[in-house]
């Protein structure tokens, strides 16, 4: 069978085949579809996230290149988030992947940097996004697409990362020391701001 070409790639597809024989002969049907689209699209994700990343046109609309913040890293897309007043994600189109099909741009960015070509990192991704794994940012920034701000675990240890949201590094009173507060694993990115930094830089 010839391999499915990235215009196939819908949800409801039934089984396709792989066009990287290395990690798989063919991928179930419940296999994500943005999973199956990073491996059989893979420079098309990357090409999708580097235009995310660097601006690009769509239509009479300008994207402009993304924005890093200085205090966490952070890599935040400047399209439209998928809900009112700014909250919510990012999506955006991937080239040959169908008309109307979007994905969130995090996703694409953490599957783009994963070596699906490898049999182990593949087996992984996959098992965890089918037991219901969440791409969860580590930096409580919805629209960031850094590489290492994103990683997939568990619904209640991404909810649990809310705790940290608003906190930023602290400085232990009498001392220089000054350490990311956060219990997670690993740990949130929290911003090198706030009173307690700002007077142990000085």
């Amino acid at each position: 069978m010839d391999p499915v070409q990235p215009t196939l790639l819908e949800p409801e597809e039934a089984a396709v085949v792989l066009s990287q024989p290395s990690v798989a002969q063919q991928a179930l049907p419940q296999t994500p579809a943005v999973l199956r689209l990073a491996v059989q699209a893979d420079t098309a994700v990357q090409t999708a996230v580097s235009s995310m990343r660097e601006g690009y046109k769509a239509g009479g609309t300008t994207i402009e290149p993304a924005e890093v913040l200085p205090e966490t890293g952070c890599l935040v897309a400047q399209k439209a988030a998928n809900k009112a007043a700014g909250f919510g994600w990012v999506k955006m189109k991937v080239p040959g992947a169908g008309a109307r099909k979007e994905y969130y741009v995090h996703h694409l960015a953490y599957l783009a940097g994963q070596d699906l070509q490898a049999a182990e990192v593949y087996s992984d991704v996959e098992k965890k996004l089918k037991a219901g794994y969440q791409f969860s940012h580590r930096c409580h920034q919805p629209r960031c697409f850094q590489d290492g701000h994103i990683i997939l675990e568990n619904s209640d240890d991404n909810k649990a990362r809310t705790m940290c949201k608003g906190w930023t590094w602290v400085c232990c009173p009498g001392c220089k020391d000054v350490f990311n507060p956060c219990p997670h694993e690993p740990q949130c990115i929290l911003p090198k701001t706030g009173a307690g930094w700002t007077s142990w830089k000085a």
